[in-house]
């Protein structure tokens, strides 16, 4: 077996990744909308998807090669952005300002209680920053996208899909 472990998947077909850790489906509204945005710590933890069409390329790069069976490798875009630089993204995606708040992360876990998952909060507030050499230099792995245009485009996608726009 070959495992392409992939990280929070981005692109059209996925809404984005909300502020509190999930897929909220308000969450590109808020962001239109201009709402106040919470965010747990200080917002500098640190996020790296990665787009949906690199996922499927990196299985089929994979398949290619009998070279692959056994190995691990790490699938994502280039670099990681802070979870602040990526709520910035999607309000720029609308010519939007970011409206941020900073919360500990136990404050907000108390005020968003059982609405949220409190491991998608946890693992949202955790760095989500990996290295990718290993699929470059093996599987020949090149992400097609720059992680804020990838982060743009969900934000679009979403708000045409959700009649938004």
């Amino acid at each position: 077996a070959t495992v392409i472990r992939p990280s929070y998947i981005t692109g059209p077909g996925k809404v984005p990744l909300c502020n509190l850790g999930g897929r909220r489906t308000d969450f590109i509204a808020d962001v239109i909308n201009e709402k106040e945005i919470d965010l747990p710590d200080s917002g500098l933890s640190l996020l790296q998807p990665v787009h949906v069409k690199d996922l499927a390329e990196s299985f089929l790069l994979a398949a290619e090669t009998e070279k692959t069976i056994g190995q691990v490798y790490n699938i994502c875009l280039e670099r990681a952005v802070t979870i602040t630089e990526y709520i910035k993204l999607n309000a720029f995606a609308f010519g939007k300002e970011a409206r941020i708040s900073y919360l500990p992360l136990e404050q907000m876990l108390a005020k968003y209680g059982d609405s949220i998952s409190e491991t998608g909060l946890r693992f949202f507030a955790t760095h989500m920053c990996y290295d990718i050499s290993k699929a470059r230099e093996q599987l020949g792995y090149r992400p097609h996208i720059s992680t804020p245009d990838a982060i743009i485009e969900s934000a679009l996608w979403t708000a045409h899909d959700q009649g938004l726009l």
